[in-house]
């Protein structure tokens, strides 16, 4: 008999750890999903002290680099995680579009990063939509660096080149237009 209480012994507390791997692996997962998207302190580790002149990405004509640190240098910059199969990515478009249009002479940059794996589906996106500000494709470093979990995921950079805030999901225009007034204020 003694055997059979070992093996049952063994097996409770096989599924006690499994349980408890089971409640640290869903906090987890919630944690990683209850993120706040609007936290004024925008995740502070790496992106504070980031230097966006390390990334140089492809364009979205594919006609060759640019250089994401100089595309902001100086200026208030919304900088757009996006693709074109994504639904609140295309929404945000017009809005996006419509901001910079107004706030391009006041020393304020939008820069769109597709994380689309094709650049023509970008390449006719932008044309339908007549998109005029700088696109680029993330080639993963963007995504990485910045802790891109779902999209879209715009930063908002001061003229100083740190990220001051970070949105994660759809936003209109005039949340885009609070955060630029806001940097234009610094």
């Amino acid at each position: 008999m003694m055997p059979a209480a070992n093996e049952r012994g063994n097996y409770m507390k096989i599924k006690n750890i499994a349980i408890i791997g089971l409640v640290v692996t869903v906090a987890m997962f919630t944690m990683a999903l209850t993120e706040k998207p609007n936290s004024s302190n925008a995740s502070k580790s790496k992106q504070v002290a980031t230097g966006f002149d390390r990334f140089n990405l492809t364009n979205a004509e594919g006609t060759g680099k640019q250089n994401v640190g100089a595309l902001i240098s100086g200026k208030a910059a919304i900088i757009n995680i996006w693709a074109t199969w994504c639904p609140p990515c295309r929404a945000e478009i017009p809005d996006l579009v419509e901001v910079y249009n107004k706030y391009k002479n006041k020393n304020v940059v939008i820069v769109g990063i597709s994380v689309d794996s094709d650049s023509s589906s970008v390449k006719a996106f932008v044309k339908e939509n007549k998109i005029t500000y700088p696109l680029l494709m993330d080639d993963g470093s963007i995504s990485e660096e910045f802790g891109v979990r779902g999209i879209p995921t715009t930063l908002f950079v001061n003229r100083k080149g740190r990220v001051i805030n970070k949105k994660v999901g759809y936003a209109d225009k005039q949340f885009f237009t609070s955060q630029v007034e806001e940097m234009l204020k610094e």
